[in-house]
């Protein structure tokens, strides 16, 4: 019997041991992505949208996001897929 007790103390152990590895794996992940998330906090992130013409102009910049600018945008891009792709 007494190798059947040191069998089950040894896979307790280890068992232990793989609980202790899994939760310095996990702690390690967060850190990282604590660091990542850090990197995209730099960066600004409001919402910008660059339109476009057929000609390549950039006819409206637009910076942040107001969801009242929806129709007046749809609008403006249907307006421009209108217009002719050359001038004259």
């Amino acid at each position: 019997m007494r190798g059947g007790g040191t069998g089950l103390a040894q896979a307790e152990r280890s068992a232990s041991t793989l609980d202790r590895l899994d939760a310095s794996a996990n702690v390690q992940k967060a850190q990282a992505h604590a660091r990542l998330g850090n990197c995209y906090r730099a960066v600004d992130t409001d919402a910008q949208i660059v339109v476009v013409d057929k000609r390549g102009l950039v006819r409206r910049i637009l910076i942040g996001w107001d969801p009242a600018n929806q129709a007046p945008l749809r609008q403006f891009v249907e307006e421009l897929l209108a217009e002719p792709a050359t001038a004259g």
